[in-house]
């Protein structure tokens, strides 16, 4: 007896050679170009907000969160990542950018860990959304069924 519906997803190797072409495919459409051009985009106005909020004397901490947000959805539209690696480098710029700015703004030291929390939003909000037939390539790449 044998139970299919907990079954490991099948490969057949003709179907290789159309994960090849997705994978290929989007290895083409993500761009550091564009992540950073996303970056540069979002922090902007993003860190013109928190000081422009910082200067009116009220700075309530969960408004740091704000350019985490922005930047992610600037960079996942802009330079259509799905690859880790691609995604930390935003998040580490952000929080080093971060850091930096509310030690010029003596904010208080109870808001460093934010930096940590707007790097995690970058990394888990810029991924873009895929398809079933995108997940299934990198599925099968991850796990050996490809070679490229």
């Amino acid at each position: 007896m044998t139970n299919d519906v907990y079954d490991s997803p099948q490969f057949d190797s003709d179907k290789g050679c159309a994960h090849r072409e997705t994978i290929k495919s989007l290895k083409n459409e993500q761009s550091i170009l564009g992540v950073s051009l996303g970056m540069l985009l979002g922090l902007i106005p993003s860190l013109t907000f928190l000081y422009v909020y910082n200067q009116s004397g009220q700075f309530p901490y969960l408004l740091m969160v704000v350019p985490g947000i922005v930047i992610a959805f600037a960079v996942r539209f802009c330079g259509r990542p799905y690859d880790l690696g691609i995604r930390v480098v935003p998040a580490v710029i952000l929080a080093v950018l971060l850091a930096a700015l509310f030690f010029a703004l003596d904010v208080s030291p109870i808001a460093y860990p934010l930096t940590f929390v707007n790097g995690m939003i970058v990394v888990g909000f810029s991924r873009r959304t895929l398809n079933m037939e995108q997940e299934r390539a990198l599925y099968a790449l991850r796990n050996g069924k490809v070679n490229l």
